[in-house]
């Protein structure tokens, strides 16, 4: 597979891409996937984040928004 999710020894998880997937990531900038997973008897969810590269205390590029 081209995505995969991975238990962290503390319970937290890790998301690994590769192939196409790991490729269209980096071209669009992307340098972590953050994803959050709870579950219960009845239903399960999931949640990704798609983190940029830019550093944190960087102003946002808001030209593009407008």
């Amino acid at each position: 597979g081209e995505v995969e999710i991975r238990s962290a020894p503390r319970g937290s998880h890790r998301v690994f891409v590769s192939g196409a997937v790991k490729e269209a990531a980096r071209s669009r900038g992307v340098a972590d996937i953050l994803v959050s997973i709870a579950r219960c008897r009845t239903y399960a969810t999931a949640h990704a984040l798609a983190v940029g590269s830019r550093a944190r205390d960087a102003e946002p590029d808001r030209s593009e928004w407008d």
